[in-house]
């Protein structure tokens, strides 16, 4: 490597932080190394190295999603929608399934996801989400399960056969929500045992 390749940009996988370093000195009309055009010898290569190895293993640390349970009550007071009250009921039943399942307001809509460590991901991935409410239609509140084509689902519970490998479930009153809990519960634990963490 010459003066002039010293720059190398390392892109940190699962975040937009980009780091710049040196792994050899930089070009003479760079401002950014007090020792512009000074050769740096095999063991500061390597220490450089070794540095730039040590900050993409700190990026890479697992993170979590913080629940926005606040966003998610204020949203529901001005739903107005005629199954305003299944929608509550199944707000309910899903954060029960798991303490580690938050919710956010997402696409207009309250979904939830899973808020523990998780290895870095692209976030057009979704690799977090679970589940979130499809409300336009009136008569009937659909829940999207993000993967749910992973889950094994034999009951007819989950509907639909969608390329990216959501599927539906609907609910149209009360009644479907007690008759199909124990469905929604099942489903949400396997998501959850599925999730790439």
């Amino acid at each position: 490597m010459n003066k002039q390749e010293g720059w190398a940009l390392i892109r940190l996988e699962g975040s937009n932080v980009f780091k710049w370093d040196a792994l050899c000195a930089a070009p003479k009309h760079c401002p950014r190394r007090p020792h512009a055009g000074i050769p740096i010898n095999e063991s500061d290569r390597f220490k450089n190295l070794v540095n730039l190895q040590a900050d993409n293993h700190m990026a890479a640390k697992k993170s979590t999603k913080p629940s926005e349970p606040d966003k998610v009550n204020e949203y529901m007071k001005k739903l107005d929608h005629p199954l305003s009250n299944v929608v509550e009921a199944l707000r309910k039943i899903i954060l029960a399934v798991d303490s580690e399942i938050g919710e956010e307001i997402k696409w207009n809509a309250p979904a939830f996801f899973y808020t523990g460590e998780m290895e870095p991901f692209d976030p057009k991935e979704f690799k977090r989400h679970l589940i979130v409410f499809n409300l336009f239609k009136k008569d009937c509140i659909r829940l999207v399960f993000w993967g749910g084509a992973k889950v094994k689902d034999t009951s007819g519970f989950l509907e639909g056969d969608y390329e990216d490998g959501r599927r539906l479930a609907m609910f149209y009153n009360m009644q479907d929500v007690e008759s199909k809990k124990k469905l929604l519960q099942k489903v949400i634990k396997q998501q959850l045992k599925l999730l790439d963490r």
